[in-house]
């Protein structure tokens, strides 16, 4: 017969005067240490996740997967998400190195969007401008086009270019 001795010793104090004190709510083993009164699980599981999960999970936030939608595919939590997308902010590109200039004959096309935040009295407008060909989105083009955008979509709405679907098309001077 083949038999296994195991010390198991506190995680906090490392002393070896530990007794069992139940289990948790998964089945593990708990102890309770008569040295410096600490609680804990014997053999407690490793809270971290390994790192090609974690690159799998950045590479379809990074393709356009909701953060809700990316927690059901792979469980995991949004506040771990977050925090993921935090620390590898630093990581990713300058936004001048991955604008596009504009050509001439682009076409955005504007639409709107009215919202509020917990009550009515507290409204925000969100404002898409996709570009007709690829659909980039506003915060990909250059500051310059943006004015014009603005000057020539929002302070002139009645402009040749706008459709009666209420959205509007913008060609750059």
């Amino acid at each position: 017969m083949i038999q296994r001795v195991i010390t198991y010793r506190c995680t906090k104090c490392i002393s070896i005067e530990i007794v069992k004190n139940g289990t948790d709510y998964k089945g593990k083993q708990k102890f309770h240490c008569l040295d410096c009164s600490a609680y804990g699980i014997l053999e407690p599981q490793s809270r971290s996740y390994p790192e090609v999960i974690k690159e799998y999970v950045l590479c379809a936030y990074q393709e356009r997967a909701s953060t809700r939608g990316v927690e059901r595919i792979f469980g995991i939590a949004r506040q771990t998400l977050a925090r993921w997308i935090t620390e590898n902010a630093d990581a990713l590109p300058d936004l001048a190195d991955t604008v596009e200039a504009p050509k001439a004959n682009d076409v955005l096309e504007l639409d709107e969007l009215w919202s509020y935040v917990f009550r009515k009295s507290d409204k925000r407008w969100i404002w898409i401008a996709l570009r007709n060909e690829d659909h980039i989105r506003p915060e990909s083009s250059p500051p310059e086009s943006a004015l014009n955008f603005w000057f020539n979509t929002i302070l002139v709405p009645k402009s040749p270019h706008s459709s009666s679907s209420g959205l509007f098309h913008w060609r750059p001077q």
